[in-house]
């Protein structure tokens, strides 16, 4: 019974080495595909702070451009067609 259970203990103990090598190995592998594609999807979904930056920026940015095109696309409706200068001369004169 002895045996058995070192036996355990040692495959729990090289699994659980295996798993956190596998883990640095990952680490790894997302930072060097972020370096080669900073837009990657590696790089957006790590937790490097700079990353986190750059998704909240594209956000906001995203955000502005939708409110800007919403008020152009209000003041194109809400502005009448421009004036030929003989009404303009005619309102001028009255």
């Amino acid at each position: 019974m002895l045996d058995i259970t070192t036996a355990r203990d040692a495959a729990l103990a090289s699994l659980t080495e295996a798993y956190a090598l596998l883990r640095q190995k990952n680490v790894i592998i997302d930072r060097l595909q972020a370096e080669i594609n900073p837009f990657s999807s590696a790089a957006l979904n790590s937790t490097n702070p700079e990353a986190e930056q750059l998704k909240r920026d594209v956000y906001a940015l995203e955000e502005t451009i939708k409110s800007l095109r919403e008020e152009i696309r209000s003041l194109k409706e809400n502005i009448s067609p421009p004036q030929s200068e003989d009404s303009i001369a005619r309102v001028s004169d009255v």
